[in-house]
Parts: structure tokens; C-alpha cells; sequence
């Protein structure tokens, strides 16, 4: 896979990193052994959350940038790729200067339209919870897109590093998430 199809995300103490590919499709689910010692268990669940959202701006921002037209797969994969499209424009410029400062502009647009999907999928009541196999997370999905995260925290305390990476992953195919459903 060329570097240019995966794109990473992580949570602020770098423990937990995401990678998706250009249809914002979860790849990969890594967890740092030493991440007990950054994170709380209380505060796992948040962090996963936060590196999936890092690696799907991640992923928009990257194929705003490069004007990807891929097909996506998945109603939040689908209204985002609209909002790509809605705002693609690259129009004639004046100079270089106008014409970035214009790409700049649309990817904050397209970055904006973006946020405010998610936030409207905020709102509206959870559409289904899904759970990996091992129980130790639960996703609540909102129009496809998981809006929380929750865990069994004292399972959290004992759970291996290696479980923990497969239950989460487990859980983004359960939620139509990732590229090999």
C-alpha cells in the first residue's frame, strides 16, 4: 500500500493510533504497551474516540487536498464524500498566492460542513450500539458515525494490550467501519 492510501491519527498522549484509508475506513487499531502509564482505564475510551476522529480528519484533509472523487462506502462515508464534491472548485486564479489561499479556504469549508455533519449527528437519538467480542468497548453510532465510546473499565485494568487492539477493531467492523469488512 502506497503511503499515500493510509493516513494516521492518535489521541493526545500518542498511546492508541488509527490508520485509515482514503474513504476514511479503519486499517489498523494500535495500542502502545506502556499506555497505562498515559492513560487512566476511565479515560481509554475518550483517547480511542479522539484517534479515530484525528485519523478521519486526517483522511478529509488529505483527500480534499488531492480533490478525491473515490467512491465511499457507509452513510457517513457517503455524506462525506457529497461534502467533498459540494465544495470542490478549483477555478482559474490569478497567481499562485490566490489560487492556495482559495484551497486553503475550501478545505476549511469542507473541514466546517464536515464537523457540523457530525455535530447534527450529535443530536439525533443513537441509531445502534455495537460491542467487540471481548465486551471491553461499546460504540454508540449516531447516522454511522460512533459520536461515543464506552468501556469496561475494571476489565480495562487487566486486559491485555493485545485484546484490547482486537476488540477494538472487532468493533469498527461491527459498525461497517473498516476496509475489510
Amino acid at each position: 500500500m502506497d503511503p499515500a492510501s493510509r493516513y494516521e491519527g492518535a489521541d493526545a498522549t500518542g498511546s492508541i493510533h488509527i490508520a485509515m484509508n482514503p474513504q476514511a475506513l479503519v486499517l489498523s487499531v494500535s495500542i502502545n504497551e506502556g499506555w497505562r502509564k498515559k492513560l487512566a482505564p476511565e479515560q481509554f475510551a475518550d483517547a480511542l474516540l479522539d484517534a479515530y476522529r484525528e485519523a478521519m480528519q486526517t483522511a478529509i484533509s488529505a483527500a480534499a487536498t488531492a480533490g478525491s472523487s473515490r467512491a465511499a462506502r457507509g452513510p457517513a462515508s457517503q455524506a462525506i464524500a457529497k461534502i467533498l464534491r459540494d465544495y470542490d472548485d478549483d477555478g482559474p486564479s490569478a497567481d499562485w498566492y490566490t489560487g492556495i489561499r482559495a484551497k486553503l479556504d475550501r478545505i476549511k469549508q469542507r473541514r466546517k460542513a464536515i464537523e457540523e455533519y457530525v455535530a447534527e449527528a450529535r443530536v439525533d437519538p443513537i441509531d445502534r450500539e455495537v460491542r467487540g467480542p471481548n465486551g471491553y468497548l461499546t460504540f454508540q453510532l449516531q447516522r454511522g458515525i460512533p459520536v461515543s465510546v464506552t468501556a469496561a473499565v475494571p476489565a480495562l485494568r487487566s486486559a491485555s494490550t493485545k485484546l484490547l487492539r482486537k476488540d477494538a477493531m472487532a468493533a469498527f467492523r461491527a459498525a461497517n467501519l473498516t476496509a475489510e469488512n
